[in-house]
């Protein structure tokens, strides 16, 4: 297995863009935590008080599958399981931005947020191999863990959650287990890459 380091979005952009074929792998990745700025209960607390001016970073690693084929993967899905008229299904087209030319693994877009063009990793999973994906809460920049009483109030500063709604039949025709997960991953919150025989590293 080869080892390659990297320092930038673009870096791990220009070695990875160019594969071509598909690999199970897993990723490691660094993202901020989205949490209310003051606490639902006590509205004088504030996330600043209690989880610092850096807020909450959740660092995991998740297992995945890179370089797929979307279409032929459900189809082959669909078949396996005798979906009626299982190979008359095609994806819709992607929900923002472009793939990177001559890829089929890096989709490229400007959030509106953003004053420059961001990179996405394009993955698929579904719940079995994603039963032993990991995370941990980070305070301090990812730099010390949050301590039990931080753990303990948490709830206090996220949004509450929604009732459960009944799922209805997904757009591939498969049960929950069966379905193919498509997700995105901006290449700026990566922090370690395996797949294909090769490991990328963040320095």
């Amino acid at each position: 297995m080869a080892v390659y380091t990297f320092k930038t979005a673009e870096e791990l952009r220009d070695m990875i863009a160019d594969f071509k074929g598909f690999s199970w792998g897993s990723m490691k990745s660094r993202t901020k935590l989205g949490i209310n700025k003051k606490s639902r209960i006590d509205h004088s607390v504030t996330a600043e008080q209690f989880y610092g001016p850096s807020g909450i970073t959740a660092i995991g690693t998740k297992y995945l599958g890179i370089g797929y084929d979307y279409r032929t993967s459900v189809v082959n899905k669909r078949v396996k399981v005798e979906v009626e008229n299982a190979e008359e299904w095609n994806p819709q087209s992607l929900p923002f931005g472009q793939w990177v030319e001559g890829s089929k693994v890096i989709i490229v877009h400007t959030p509106k947020d953003a004053d420059r063009e961001h990179y996405y990793l394009r993955v698929t999973y579904n719940s079995k191999n994603s039963k032993n994906n990991t995370s941990e809460l980070f305070v301090n920049g990812g730099k010390d863990k949050l301590s039990e009483e931080q753990i303990k109030r948490l709830n206090e500063f996220m949004a509450p959650k929604a009732e459960p709604k009944i799922a209805a039949e997904n757009s591939q025709g498969l049960d929950d287990e069966d379905a193919i997960t498509v997700r995105t991953f901006d290449l700026e919150n990566i922090l370690e890459l395996t797949f294909g025989g090769d490991t990328f590293i963040k320095i």
